[in-house]
């Protein structure tokens, strides 16, 4: 794995609206390139996509 980030809210608005125009959907948080509360699925920004693996795993609280 090369990259890390969190998912942080449920059904909510962007607020990168730049990136994503405005949308609501799942949304999470990254700090390897700055992103706060923008949406789960970006495939127009990833030129990976096709070979991104997504592992997906809950902390316990």
């Amino acid at each position: 794995m090369d990259h890390s980030s969190f998912y942080v809210v449920n059904n909510a608005k962007t607020q990168d609206t730049a990136h994503d125009g405005n949308v609501t959907g799942d949304l999470i948080n990254q700090h390897s390139i700055e992103r706060y509360h923008v949406i789960w699925n970006r495939d127009k920004e990833n030129q990976r996509r096709d070979y991104t693996r997504i592992y997906a795993f809950e902390l316990p609280t």
